[in-house]
């Protein structure tokens, strides 16, 4: 496993999600500080990841295998991974199964869920794009302020904050 670039806490924070370099997402046990598994795994850097509880509406598979003990609030959740080769890619939690996959048009910095069913994702050319999990081949919106890169998102009341870093020089 190379260098850790994101987590994200599930639940109640007795499991972690990391996202690595080496292109997996693994879920975490942080009592006993070993891994409970590999949720991802793409030929491609994890640079962001967001779990988020699902809208009923979701369809998020079922495990393959029975679930460890120690994985704990797992079930109706959704993992977003944000990954460098322009990919955004959705899995249940539990089920390790996908959701969807998104191709955006930069590679995936950061992402966020607003919602049950609503999602952000920020991309190295400064397009944040919004998508509804139940609907996700076409954006509910793409916002672009300038060409800077998206380096984070956060659910905020009813919208959000990013943060965006220097324009990249041509």
């Amino acid at each position: 496993m190379e260098s850790i670039l994101d987590t994200a806490i599930v639940d109640r924070g007795r499991n972690v999600v990391s996202g690595s370099r080496d292109g997996t997402a693994r879920l975490w046990d942080c009592g006993r500080s070993a891994c409970l598994g590999v949720i991802a795994d793409c030929d491609s850097s994890i640079n962001g990841v967001a779990v988020g509880a699902a809208d009923n509406s979701i369809n998020l598979g079922s495990p393959e295998q029975m679930p460890s003990e120690r994985e704990v609030g797992t079930e109706s959740k959704m993992l977003l991974v944000a990954r460098e080769d322009k990919k955004l890619q959705c899995l249940g939690l539990q089920s390790r199964q996908p959701v969807f996959l998104f191709i955006g048009s930069d590679a995936f910095n950061c992402c966020a869920f607003l919602s049950g069913f609503l999602l952000l994702a920020g991309t190295q050319d400064g397009n944040i794009y919004q998508l509804d999990v139940r609907s996700p081949r076409v954006p509910v919106q793409v916002i672009h302020r300038s060409g800077a890169p998206v380096l984070s998102l956060l659910s905020f009341r009813d919208g959000f904050i990013a943060t965006q870093g220097e324009p990249e020089a041509n």
